[in-house]
């Protein structure tokens, strides 16, 4: 007998969504009004799962079957939760904190009892139609029909004709038909991993519609299974009276289920032609249960699997998948949007380029790569790391500054983008022969930019010698001819200059606590603080500054978006003129230029 690979995992469709179950845990994955996928996870009560009643057949389909409707019916709530209408939304809108607590709980309330009772009224009407009117036929065919053996069939042809009639007629109603959409979604993700397929939307839609362990065929087992045991107990107990008939029919409901239960899981272990049979009819119902979903539905579906179920790690056990490089970027990305980094998907590719060895650049041709052994464990580690907070920066050893990719370490501050507006700044001013000097240098972004892109003489300092290391290296790795000094400030520098850039730190002391985690712990905190208001630095190096600026010499800060005024003060008040604020592309004070004033040699004119 052919084993076939069985996921675990199953759900059902509710409102504009799937919730998936993997054994002790369930998601619900709703697409919101505004377009977003809302994806929630919530714990299964193990008590009865974990008990010995679980362990004894016919009984644990009865527990489960129970179980499923209770989830069913609150994912179902659940979904419905997030459609509530205008009226309500705006009625909630204007109530105040306190109001919208009690009126939340009384709703939560209301929803208890809803479900309860939804429950109940459920149970009582599948009973009512699927049991009670089949017999009360079968009674009225008893005033013509004598033989006891035909009116039990009659009963179960009845009951057949029913169920499908009752499946017709929902399947006809247009609300329903999404949410069949969705109940063929689901089936798609879980054949296309049972398949040994990764769970991308292109295989999901691609993939069949119909699965063997659907509650379409359950359900429709219950009603063979009914027809089969209702005729052999029937034979056992020759009763004519109603009532015991009755009373017969209600105790075997559990009994049924069970047998159902046991069977549907039996014929979703094994693939042959015994099985196969039996799951045909069942099958061919879920034509009527189920439809195409559209790839905005296989995204819900997938958003509820990968939530409470390890995909890739099923397939490598099972199939000796490995992952192609898009395919571990789409991996990456959700597991870094789960723990909340903006901007995810950039992220997760340049790690998995980093981890597969390839320039970022190169990614689109190289999507459909798989990545081997090695890079698969490098990339669990990268992930690992980004997953603390580190930055993708020292992750990779790279920045990229002004078109080009600067080394980093967790010895220097990782290059923004805002600086670019300093060197841009600069290098709008430069010019041919002069010389420079790049104070707090870091990973020597400002200053080997400005002499990679102007002939110019550049000396770059920073207090830190692994800072200083780093820029050296970048400078040899890029081609650009600088000296390095290590100083603080202009404590070792001789000579003067044409040009002063720097970047100094200008975080407040009492704000660098507040700071993202990634800055917080891991950029180096001297290249961050300065000092009690920020302005630490930049007194330091306005006061000293005209002792090592030519005449005429210019002086290019960057500043934080707060600091323009302080700086600008400073400045005027260490008496440098043709003071400017340069905005970046966000409109915010950037840069800060001022010239050194001339020296008043105190001949008048003649």
């Amino acid at each position: 007998m052919k084993k076939q690979i069985n996921s675990g995992i199953g759900g059902q469709a509710v409102m504009e969504g799937i919730m998936m179950r993997n054994r002790t845990v369930y998601s619900i994955a709703v697409r919101k009004p505004d377009g977003d996928i809302e994806v929630s996870k919530q714990p299964c009560s193990d008590t009865l799962s974990k008990s010995l009643w679980m362990k004894i057949p016919i009984v644990r389909g009865v527990i489960s079957f129970v179980s499923s409707l209770v989830i069913g019916m609150k994912t179902l709530m659940y979904s419905a939760s997030f459609f509530e209408d205008e009226e309500e939304e705006e009625q909630k809108r204007n109530m105040s904190p306190e109001e919208r607590k009690a009126y939340e709980e009384k709703e939560k309330k209301e929803e208890k009892a809803a479900m309860t009772g939804g429950l109940l009224l459920g149970i009582v009407l599948a009973v009512a139609i699927f049991m009670m009117l089949p017999y009360g036929i079968r009674t009225l065919l008893g005033r013509f029909i004598d033989n006891r053996f035909l009116l039990s069939l009659l009963e179960s042809l009845i009951r057949i004709v029913i169920f499908i009639v009752y499946l017709i007629m929902i399947s006809r109603q247009k609300d329903i038909q999404r949410t069949f959409m969705y109940h063929g979604a689901e089936h798609k993700c879980i054949n296309c991993v049972e398949h040994g397929l990764p769970l991308t939307v292109e295989n999901v839609l691609k993939s069949s519609r119909f699965h063997k362990r659907c509650g379409t065929s359950f359900l429709f087992l219950v009603v063979i299974v009914s027809a089969v045991v209702l005729m052999l107990v029937q034979a056992l107990v020759n009763s004519d009276s109603h009532l015991t008939r009755i009373l017969i029919r209600l105790l075997l409901i559990p009994v049924i289920a069970g047998i159902s239960y046991e069977l549907i899981m039996v014929a979703g272990k094994y693939d042959n032609p015994v099985m196969n049979l039996l799951t045909k009819p069942g099958l061919a119902m879920q034509r009527l249960t189920t439809r195409e979903p559209d790839a905005s539905m296989a995204e819900v579906a997938i958003a509820a699997v990968e939530e409470v179920f390890d995909w890739p790690d099923f397939l490598k056990n099972n199939f000796g998948y490995r992952p192609t490089l898009a395919e571990a970027a789409h991996l990456a990305r959700k597991k870094l949007e789960k723990a909340g980094f903006a901007e995810a998907k950039t992220e997760a590719e340049i790690l998995v380029c980093h981890a597969a060895g390839l320039d970022r650049k190169a990614y689109p041709v190289n999507r459909e790569r798989i990545l081997s052994e090695e890079e698969e464990k490098r990339l669990a580690a990268c992930l690992k790391r980004r997953l603390t907070s580190e930055p993708v920066q020292y992750i990779t050893g790279s920045a990229p500054f002004y078109g080009r990719d600067f080394a980093v370490n967790k010895d220097v501050l990782i290059p923004r983008f805002d600086t670019e507006v300093l060197a841009e700044t600069a290098l709008k001013e430069l010019k041919e022969g002069e010389a420079v000097l790049d104070l707090c240098t870091g990973s020597g972004c400002v200053g080997i930019t400005l002499a990679l892109e102007k002939p110019v003489q550049v000396t770059c300092s920073d207090i830190s010698e692994g800072a200083l290391a780093v820029a050296a290296d970048n400078a040899a790795r890029l081609g650009a001819d600088c000296t390095f000094v290590l100083s603080d400030l202009f404590e070792a520098i001789s000579g003067t200059f044409d040009v002063i850039t720097a970047n100094p730190p200008y975080i407040r002391t009492v704000e660098l606590a507040g700071l993202s985690r990634q800055v917080r712990d891991y950029e180096p905190k001297s290249a961050l603080d300065g000092g009690a208001d920020g302005c630490d630095f930049y007194r330091r190096i306005a006061e000293a500054a005209p002792d090592y600026l030519k005449e005429g010499g210019r002086l290019f800060l960057e500043i934080g978006d707060r600091e323009a005024k302080e700086v600008t003060g400073i400045l005027e008040e260490a008496g440098f003129e043709a003071i400017t604020v340069v905005k970046d592309l966000a409109g915010l004070d950037r840069v800060v230029t001022a010239v050194k004033a001339e020296k008043d040699t105190g001949e008048a004119d003649v």
